[in-house]
């Protein structure tokens, strides 16, 4: 959480990732290209029963990875357990379900107890799992950025949520570290994720 100034800046920093044409030039050709992808795989269940909840979820997961980070994940065909983007997945739907059930355990509540219960160290688990998913983004990306350095932005990268955070700057100069960079990211991914949870249940 950021407070005071700090907050202050962040914020002027993050209109660019929700600007008007962010949304719409960047945002919704993600969200097409991840529907497309869904649409193709349910072809070949015409004519069968398909619970179609897990399909919706990783729909909108391969969307958000796509407007967040600009990575074709390839999430909805991927079928191993161990790849980056489905252990990512799973560490932030297991992230959600713990956080609902210690809002239902009043003992719970208290944070050096939930600290060291088997739950805390659970959240633990996963929220490294997801830092070391990001700093690999965060790391990729600027190297892309550093070797774009000398051809058309437009035509270089991705202008997705990761490559606003990379080369925003505030009117002192100064840009985001990687640090605050993957709190960002940990930030609104999860929020995405959570809301289209809420979304998606109704349709399963």
């Amino acid at each position: 959480m950021s407070w005071g100034k700090r907050w202050a800046r962040d914020h002027r920093l993050l209109m660019h990732v929700f600007s008007h044409r962010m949304l719409n030039t960047r945002y919704v050709s993600g969200y097409k290209n991840a529907c497309a992808t869904m649409l193709d795989l349910w072809s070949a269940h015409v004519g069968k029963t398909v619970d179609i909840q897990p399909v919706v979820l990783l729909m909108t997961v391969d969307a958000i990875i796509q407007c967040a980070m600009g990575i074709k994940s390839s999430c909805q065909r991927e079928i191993d357990p161990d790849s980056p983007i489905l252990k990512f997945n799973a560490a932030i739907n297991r992230l959600l379900e713990l956080t609902m059930k210690r809002f239902s355990q009043l003992w719970y509540y208290n944070d050096w107890i939930y600290h060291m219960s088997p739950a805390g160290r659970e959240v633990r688990r996963y929220l490294a799992d997801m830092r070391a998913f990001s700093e690999v983004s965060i790391a990729t990306r600027r190297q892309q950025l550093h070797e774009a350095a000398g051809i058309q932005r437009e035509q270089s990268v991705h202008r997705d949520m990761l490559d606003v955070l990379l080369t925003v700057k505030d009117e002192d100069g100064h840009g985001l570290s990687d640090t605050e960079i993957r709190e960002q990211l940990s930030r609104h991914i999860p929020l995405c994720w959570s809301r289209h949870h809420c979304k998606c249940s109704p349709v399963g």
